[in-house]
């Protein structure tokens, strides 16, 4: 997976953690963690496993629609956050909008999501109307944990350059 060798490890907000499947992985390749999810429950759980494996991991109850993301945060990953269905298109595009907007310059944004025409298209869109040049890292479907199925990993870099800027 991308995040085994990528350098330099740095801090990771993990937004939608739940239970701290990703949030534990990457905290135990080395990355500081922020895990950000509305389950008290969840969070607790990770939290849990962080101090008895003695790993790196500030957890938070919260919504992650309404979480700000800091210049602390050099990696924002969202996984299995966006389906795009009809009824939540218009939430999720918002929201990764806002990411993209608050993701600082030179950090990376990593989404896993099922493989989907229709997901793709609409991805490509939101990157392409963003505002901001993106340069792909890694793009390939991954075997997902504990399912059958394939998932589509994008790990993007926010370029420093903005897509609508002018250079006089």
């Amino acid at each position: 997976m991308f995040f085994e060798n990528y350098e330099p490890k740095g801090t990771v907000l993990d937004l939608g953690c739940g239970q701290g499947r990703d949030s534990i992985a990457l905290a135990k390749l080395g990355y500081q963690v922020i895990g950000v999810d509305v389950s008290k429950v969840g969070v607790s759980q990770m939290l849990a496993i962080s101090d008895r494996e003695g790993l790196e991991i500030h957890g938070i109850v919260g919504d992650m629609y309404e979480y700000s993301i800091g210049d602390e945060v050099d990696i924002v990953l969202l996984d299995s956050m966006f389906h795009f269905y009809k009824r939540d298109k218009d939430k999720e595009t918002t929201f990764l909008f806002r990411v993209m907007d608050e993701l600082r310059f030179g950090g990376l944004l990593g989404i896993v999501v099922s493989k989907s025409k229709r997901i793709d298209k609409i991805l490509s869109g939101v990157f392409n109307k963003s505002g901001f040049n993106w340069v792909s890292l890694f793009d390939e479907y991954i075997d997902y944990p504990d399912k059958l199925i394939k998932m589509r990993m994008i790990v993007s870099r926010k370029a420093i350059e903005s897509t609508n800027s002018t250079n006089e």
